[in-house]
């Protein structure tokens, strides 16, 4: 019997210090991922981004892209008046952007310089130019010449591009969310038509206003993608309204 008591003492012994170097060591291990949690979370949640975007930050959200299920990861939902209020309209610019239209297989990409002061407009590419001079809508191509009476409507729509405020009847009308970038400077507005399986995705630049990019899609293939390439923001600050005409 006393063996037996102490063969049991001795089992104890070894339990509690078994117990005593498992806590020890769980406390370690708690200390190292406390230090070091963002870049162990950056290990389940990398993403594969070019631009370096992560998943993991709730603000993020990726650019507009030929991959129609990618365009809205992680969200932070905002309430659309408060963002449209903050938004610095600008009325004078010249923007570069490019169109891009799919045809099945098939892509054409169409180059434009889109300038705009105030009211006036002036839209060229290599082969052709659309002007709106406050009066006469102008529009000159390798084609044809053609000059009539306008309210200067047309300035989107002849390139096959949305301005703001159409952008916005948009959401107004269609199922619609707004998505601020984690830098805050763009607002993503995402913008589904469940009736025609359509869906448009636009990129608002908080700081000017302009739709700088937006992509459509139906039955979850991209038809229409434009991207700007650059706008400045004084370029047409010294023009005369004599620019804005082409032909008389």
């Amino acid at each position: 019997m006393k063996n037996v008591k102490l063969n049991l003492k001795d089992a104890n012994v070894k339990v509690i210090f078994i117990i005593a170097a498992c806590g020890i060591a769980l406390a370690i291990l708690a200390v190292i991922i406390y230090l070091n949690f963002g870049t162990i979370l950056g290990l389940f949640y990398s993403s594969d981004d070019p631009a370096g975007g992560n998943i993991a930050d709730p603000t993020y959200v990726p650019e507009i892209s030929d991959n129609t299920d990618a365009l809205i990861g992680d969200v932070y939902y905002l309430n659309p008046l408060d963002v449209l209020e903050s938004i610095n309209i600008r009325n004078s610019y010249v923007r570069k952007l490019s169109v891009e239209t799919y045809h099945g297989d098939d892509k054409f990409n169409a180059e434009y310089t889109l300038t705009r002061k105030d009211k006036l407009y002036k839209i060229e590419s290599p082969s052709s130019t659309i002007a709106f001079d406050g009066e006469y809508l102008y529009i000159k191509s390798d084609i044809y010449n053609y000059k009539t009476i306008s309210d200067g409507s047309e300035m989107y729509s002849e390139i096959g591009i949305t301005s703001l405020d159409d952008a916005i009847a948009l959401a107004e009308k269609y199922n619609s969310q707004f998505v601020l970038s984690g830098d805050k400077k763009s607002l993503y507005l995402e913008i589904v038509d469940n009736g025609k399986s359509a869906k448009s995705v636009f990129e608002i630049s908080v700081e000017t206003g302009i739709v700088v990019s937006e992509a459509h899609y139906y039955n979850g293939i991209m038809n229409i993608k434009v991207i700007t390439e650059s706008i400045d923001v004084f370029g047409a600050n010294n023009l005369t309204n004599y620019y804005f005409r082409v032909n008389d």
